[in-house]
């Protein structure tokens, strides 16, 4: 074992070093220390009881977390959508929320590009007032 004093933010501490193997001074237990965190956890006893008596819930598998993010995503990007078909015009408001909603519903940036290039050319051959619903 060994020490050492160390001045830590205008507080003199002592750090004390301990040898593989050999046990702490009685008194200084402060709870697992940094490598008691790599340690493998033994299996409890035969007969000793549970530690915890209600099971805990299983994590979601793969697919269960995917159908559930592409909800979301999908949630997101048809109340935008129903909030440009609501509009009586399409403007250029519209097209940067419609593009703003592509890009958080993960659509990505080369697909919402392309998208968003074809319904411009859309939006200019039908002229200024035509329906949105028309358009797209």
């Amino acid at each position: 074992m060994g020490s050492a004093w160390r001045e830590v933010r205008g507080h003199p501490v002592e750090l004390t070093f301990f040898a593989p193997g050999t046990k702490k001074r009685a008194g200084t237990d402060r709870g697992p220390s940094l490598f008691d965190l790599f340690r493998k956890k033994q299996d409890p006893a035969p007969g000793a009881p549970p530690e915890s008596a209600t099971p805990a819930a299983p994590a979601p598998s793969w697919t269960e977390r995917l159908k559930a993010g592409l909800g979301l995503s999908r949630g997101k990007l048809s109340g935008v959508l129903a909030g440009v078909f609501s509009r009586r015009t399409l403007d250029d408001a519209a097209l940067e929320e419609l593009e703003t909603a592509l890009l958080t519903a993960d659509v990505g940036v080369d697909a919402t590009q392309h998208l968003l290039a074809d319904l411009r050319q859309r939006w200019k051959r039908a002229g200024d007032r035509a329906e949105p619903r028309a358009v797209l």
